[in-house]
């Protein structure tokens, strides 16, 4: 949280690949050495400015042109003002002087950042705030616009047409709002527009920073230090909190506090013989979003309203304050004895984290119910052709515009926390829960120089970490016969403990509860024999002559290096709480849904449930307080640890040779990997059953049933009608209508609406089936009562029906790294200085598909080629320098004294598409299409920039596009595709469930390169003996390379494979896209 300013750090160790057992606990260590004080007062003061004048603009806002603004959008108002300075010396007081005694070092900074961010909202055009919905209609290779008046339609079919007058507020405010500032722009939907603005906002940091050091005598130094910052968000554009919209009133700000300090004592014991003694803590409060009230949703008639597609008034709802105290003690023994550089250590470390979270308001999502609502047959096109030539994307969009107009609420979603000072839980309350974890380790390390040409390096370390324990009564935990549930503890696939994917095997708990988790009790098994080493060494060959002294150059600079560890990682405090923090105890959920929450519509009450109806959106009777045990709800996940965890580990490993080049180069070459082992992740033992209980089988024959009634003309649907080619569908009967036996043979009982509902038999298509989405259409709180009736068992779905989820912490995650390293240095000699490297490197991780299946090993490399360089560069002219050694002073402050300097980074990143088809091309072909396309509207003005071809794209999107009705198979609206195009995994002849069915591995391909170069001219103007004033011009990105967010992601969208934004840092960097200019001044004596 504490970050170091540059003007405070003496130096910065980054302990990467192979650390010494000495370095600390973790796989990589990074350590900040505070300046000091010495005899000689040293001072410099310095500016840092930003602004945009020195800037090009940013990409996307150049091309945003509409009518209003034809240049676009300006520069975002990024401006950074980093100033302060630094002070030390020794401690020369009235009476006292400290030379050679007692030292100070005090840094002060401020960095002011006044700032906008660019934003994207989504809006609706006018005539779908109307009631006009729009889409794209393909006939005959001709695409014409196709409009439905859809509060017409649901007054023909007898359907609510009242407007809500609280969104419709909302929308006027909204179009208010555009007309203000921003550009409107068309997007390829062609019922909403995307509005993109630039809200602005205020950082503050402040960051003094002070060490004292003080000689208790000769051979006992104390070090102290103390940082002390503070960050101020207003609004917090880092987290996307700021308005939706200009003049609207929900927003939130970030105020935090970030400290830590240290003490040290340095203690040289005999000439050999040296101890260190430190101790340090962290302590950093951050108050995120509490200046939300429930008053900024007045507007919004008391509730935070979630709409679909379009952005809503809400940017947060809720607040989150934290607090994690780190404190950490240890001591260091170096002992030279002979040959040997021996080191012996301890410490012992904690940590203490503090979460309160809280909300203002009620959520409540407006949205389309495919199922319940009785205006879905309006939708279907088996009812009429109120949609010709909709695709199922088109159907989707139109529910969710009526829904919106309407007011149709999907879903009221609180939480209700519990009162510590109460034991009572108060809807939408404040919750605080604390937790804490200690560590400690003990190590043994020696450095044994064998001969003046071979040094081997050694050592040993316990490294012990104590389980998250609960320090307030807030948790609550489970068992592993909860987690189980009516399945019963049995063997599960690799020896997983439960008995999964069993249907009907009932011989577990069929109620699952939650029991309190004691202050103090353990998540998991300590683990004590956390043993790690490393072991290396660096050999000089010293050839001085032959062809290896041709190939390894001065025998005293060729160097091989070799080394490997064994070290555990630290895991996130957050891995505690947000796994025992979701189970039920400190909170309960009063969700209001359809699925795993309390009734949204109740026994007696009638669909749909409108915005307007605020006497139906109330909270739900949840418990008063937690009574254990608390009975599982699906409308609540099952959460613990896996009593036996071994802690994650990484095995480190390096190997390189290192060789000089004339004088001042030295070219190393080294091979650096690690491993990975035992990490930890979630898995969620609630998969759903697709084979074992039938359902696959079932799934094909529904298709098949949806062919035969389109070419029987019974229409679209996938009932058993008794046509040629269909056949009964039990499991379907069961949970949709309750029935079972001779029911299921009978036709004239497949009455249940779902059967011709489009949203149920488009995931039938023989071109993209959906077997998965089909399964969960049926898994529904209401459906599930149904089934029960008809005698399926309540574990047919799922493991334990009981509960959301079933959610386990295991340790079976699993990486490797591997890369080549090439690094060229050059000292600095004649006033130049290099160094570059590229690398190579190759990152495979396992992947769970399902937890019937082993892990696979998948590769998820990043960044497979990076080269970077930087350089200095002194121009040989001027005082003490080539030419003009003892120029004129006047001439030399014109002349002399200046340097170049920059540094570069060019690098590809790697792409992957899973269950995907190529047709007509390769992936090398697909790689080589994969590069930036720019398509300017003659007619608008409005640029639009995609990452493959057109043809690609249309093709493409007509692959996604499927509709089980049509003749093809292929939506009307796209057609069918042709030419190159991807497409899903799945075709008629097979159906793919997971990643790699059906014959298609993985596709990657490395995307375009990315490319920054920054620059600096500096010109020092000596003064006196030891002054100067320092005059620096950078530009950061100096050639203004648009480094573009690529997309490639297949779909049916409109905006598939469309790239809308490029890279930009406007929080941590400054950096708003393009060329970012700063000057820096700065004055030293």
């Amino acid at each position: 949280m504490v970050t170091p300013r540059m003007d405070a750090v003496e130096e910065v160790t980054v302990t990467g690949a192979v650390p010494g057992v000495g370095a600390g606990a973790g796989s990589v260590q990074v350590a900040f050495t505070t300046r000091s004080g010495s005899n000689q007062f040293d001072s410099s003061a310095y500016l840092y400015w930003r602004n945009p004048k020195f800037n090009t603009n940013y990409y996307f806002n150049q091309v945003a042109v509409s009518a209003a603004n034809p240049n676009g959008l300006p520069k975002n108002d990024v401006k950074l003002y980093t100033y302060g300075g630094r002070i030390g010396g020794p401690v020369v007081l009235p009476g006292y002087n400290g030379r050679g005694k007692a030292f100070f070092f005090f840094n002060m900074e401020h960095q002011r950042a006044p700032s906008s961010a660019t934003r994207d909202r989504t809006i609706l055009k006018d005539s779908s705030a109307a009631g006009i919905f729009t889409y794209d209609r393909v006939v005959d290779g001709v695409t014409t616009q196709q409009t439905v008046d859809i509060l017409a339609l649901a007054r023909a079919n007898g359907q609510i047409t009242t407007l809500d007058p609280t969104i419709q507020s909302i929308l006027a405010r909204i179009k208010a709002a555009t007309q203000i500032e921003g550009v409107i722009s068309q997007t390829t939907n062609r019922n909403v527009d995307n509005y993109r603005f630039q809200p602005g906002g205020r950082g503050d940091q402040y960051a003094p920073t002070g060490r004292i050091d003080y000689n208790l005598t000769d051979k006992h130094r104390i070090s102290a230090t103390y940082y002390w910052q503070r960050f101020k968000s207003n609004p917090d554009l880092l987290n996307g909190v700021e308005v939706r919209f200009p003049g609207f009133a929900n927003f939130g700000t970030q105020n935090s506090y970030r400290t830590t300090g240290s003490l040290g004592v340095r203690s040289t014991l005999t000439s050999n013989m040296v101890n260190e003694f430190k101790g340090g803590w962290q302590w950093s409060p951050n108050d995120f979003f509490s200046n939300i009230t429930p008053a900024m949703f007045e507007d919004q008639g008391g509730y935070s309203l979630g709409f679909p597609l379009i952005t809503g008034a809400t940017a947060r709802n809720g607040a989150a304050p934290r607090n994690t105290t780190t404190w950490s003690v240890s001591d260091d023994l170096s002992w030279l004895k002979g040959s040997h550089s021996l080191t012996f250590g301890g410490s012992f470390s904690g940590v203490h984290n503090r979460l309160n979270g809280y909300d203002n308001v009620a959520a409540v999502n407006i949205g389309f119910n495919e199922t319940f609502d009785p205006a879905a047959g309006m939708f279907s096109s088996t009812t009429g052709a109120a949609f010709p030539g909709a695709t199922a994307t088109n159907l989707s969009d139109a529910r969710a515009l009526y829904a919106l107009l309407t007011g149709r609420v999907s879903s009221v979603n609180g939480t209700a926390r519990l009162d510590a000072a109460t034991g009572k839980y108060v809807y939408l309350g404040d919750l605080k829960q604390l937790a804490k974890a200690y560590a400690f380790a003990g190590y043994a390390s020696d450095s044994w120089r064998v001969s003046p040409t071979l040094t081997i390096n050694g050592g040993i370390r316990w490294d012990v970490q104590l389980p998250f324990v609960p320090v307030t009564k807030t948790f609550s935990t489970i068992t592993i016969d909860d987690l189980c549930g009516v399945s019963g503890v049995g063997s599960g696939p690799d020896g997983r403990a439960c008995n999964m994917f069993q249907p009907g095997v009932q011989t577990g708990k069929a109620v699952p509860t939650y029991i309190p988790y004691d202050v103090g009790n353990a998540s998991y098994k300590t683990n004590w024999t956390n043993l790690g080493y490393n072991l290396g060494f660096a050999w000089r060959p010293n050839v001085q002559d032959g062809f290896l002294r041709s190939i390894l150059g001065n025998p005293d600079q060729a160097t091989i290096r070799a080394g490997y560890s064994m070290t555990y990682n630290v895991e996130r405090f957050d891995r505690f709480t947000s796994n025992a923090g979701a189970n039920p105890g400190g909170t309960t959920s009063a969700d209001r849904n359809t699925t795993t929450g309390f009734c949204l519509v109740c026994p007696g009450e009638s669909w749909p449930v409108l915005y307007s109806q605020k006497n139906r959106l109330a909270a739900p009777a949840f418990p008063e307080s937690p009574v254990y045990p608390i009975v599982a709800t699906t409308a609540n996940s099952l959460n613990m640890f896996q009593p036996n965890l071994k802690t994650p580990r990484v095995h480190s490993y390096s190997a390189g040779i290192q060789r000089s080049i004339g004088d001042d180069m030295a070219l190393e070459v080294r091979y650096v990997g690690n491993m990975n082992k035992y990490a930890w992740a979630e898995e969620n033992w609630n998969e759903r059953v697709l084979f074992e209980n039938g359902f696959y089988d079932e799934f094909l024959l529904a298709r098949a049933n949806l062919s035969a009634n389109i070419a029987a003309g019974r229409g679209a649907t996938f009932a058993y009608t008794g046509a040629p080619g269909t056949s009964p569908l039990p499991i379907h009967q069961a949970y949709l209508s309750g029935r079972s036996g001779a029911a299921v043979t009978n036709p004239a009982l497949y009455t249940a609406t779902q059967y011709t509902n489009s949203s149920f038999y488009n995931r039938f298509s023989a071109l993209n089936p959906a077997v998965g989405s089909a399964a969960g259409a049926l898994d529904t709180t209401a459906f599930r009562v149904n089934a029960l009736a008809a005698g399926l068992p309540s574990n047919f779905w799922v493991m334990n029906p009981a509960t959301g989820g079933s959610y386990i912490v295991q340790d079976r995650e699993a990486s490797r790294y591997n890369s080549l390293q090439v690094e060229l240095r050059r000292r600095l000699s004649k006033g130049l200085l290099v160094s570059s490297n590229y690398t190579y490197a190759v990152r495979h991780s396992l992947s769970l598909q399902s937890i019937r299946f082993d892990r696979i090993e998948v590769n998820s490399t990043s960044v497979p080629h990076e080269f970077k360089f930087n350089f200095i560069y002194e121009v040989p002219v001027g005082r003490g320098r080539r030419f003009g050694t003892d120029m004129n002073p006047i001439l030399n402050s014109l002349l002399g004294n200046w340097e170049f300097s920059g540094n570069a980074r060019f690098q590809t990143s790697r792409f992957r598409l899973s269950n995907t088809k190529l047709v007509g091309m390769t992936a090398d072909e697909l790689s080589r299409q994969f590069k930036i396309r720019v398509y300017k509207d003659a007619v608008t003005g409005s640029t639009t920039v995609y990452s493959m071809p057109a043809d690609i794209i249309a093709n493409t999107r007509a692959a996604y596009s499927n509709d089980p009705t049509t003749a093809t198979g292929y939506s009307a609206a796209l057609g069918v595709p042709t030419g190159r195009y991807l497409k899903p995994s799945s075709d008629a002849s097979c159906v793919a469930v997971y990643r790699g069915d059906c014959n298609a591995p993985d596709i990657e391909i490395n995307g375009p390169l990315y490319r920054k170069v920054d620059l600096r001219i500096k010109k020092l103007f000596p003064f006196l003996s030891k002054g100067s004033l320092e005059v620096n011009i950078e530009a950061l990105n100096a050639f203004a390379n648009i480094n573009f967010n690529h997309q490639l992601s297949p779909g049916s969208g409109a905006g598939t494979f469309q790239v809308t934004s490029a890279a930009t840092d406007i929080n941590t960097s400054g950096d708003p896209g393009g060329r970012v200019g700063q000057i820096v001044f700065r004055i030293n004596w």
